[in-house]
């Protein structure tokens, strides 16, 4: 037998002797989720704080209406509540909440909570909150957070050239951000919060919980 032949047989010999190591599952796998290993490869979802992808038969029950979308849950808080916080009367400040709308101009939430502040001659209050866990939960690049915090001390420029406060708080964990805004808001005693509507679904489940949790407290929170 050929030398060359007689190497190629024993090669084969032994890759058929020894059985190939079983595939490591990927962890979305391992957790049930089908439809995310490339997303979560590429960092596009962090399971840590997002649930798996939605079933065909909840996509089912969004289109024919049977669940309320996030959207809606939010404007139907709006709605239910308006004449309750309508009725709630201007204390010793107004605030308004800066998310991403880091900017004193095309700002419709910022124009609110200042013509109230105006219309009862009180102090308007501007606040942000910066979340290192949110960061994190939405995947936020390095780059962008520092575009962020260099726009904050843009921003606080800007309203000091108004006589506008601007306060800037670091909340860690992000489920604590309500409880921390509605504690500021009582210690300022305000009792209007203003902010402009995010678009995430958690950000809109958060402010129509916020939404209905502000009468609690006695604060009109208006998004």
């Amino acid at each position: 037998m050929p030398l060359k032949q007689a190497i190629l047989n024993s090669t084969k010999r032994r890759a058929s002797s020894t059985p190939e190591p079983p595939r490591k599952k990927h962890k979305s796998e391992e957790a049930g989720f089908k439809d995310s290993k490339e997303e979560e490869e590429y960092n596009i979802v962090d399971r840590q704080f997002y649930p798996p992808e939605m079933t065909n038969e909840r996509c089912a029950q969004y289109n024919a209406n049977q669940i309320e979308r996030p959207m809606e849950t939010l404007d139907k808080a709006q709605k239910d509540t308006e004449s309750e916080r309508d009725s709630i009367d201007v204390n010793q400040a107004a605030v308004h909440w800066f998310k991403c709308d880091l900017r004193t101009y095309d700002n419709k939430s910022l124009h609110l909570a200042s013509k109230l502040a105006k219309s009862h001659g009180v102090p308007l209050i501007c606040l942000h909150i910066i979340s290192p866990q949110d960061y994190k939960a939405h995947m936020t690049s390095p780059v962008r957070v520092d575009f962020v915090l260099r726009t904050l001390e843009v921003l606080k420029e800007d309203l000091a050239k108004l006589d506008i406060p601007f306060y800037v708080e670091t909340v860690e964990k992000r489920k604590a951000i309500p409880d921390r805004i509605f504690e500021l808001c009582e210690k300022w005693g305000a009792s209007h919060l203003f902010c402009n509507i995010e678009y995430e679904v958690d950000e809109l489940r958060r402010e129509a919980l916020m939404t209905r949790k502000g009468l609690e407290r006695g604060i009109a929170v208006t998004a």
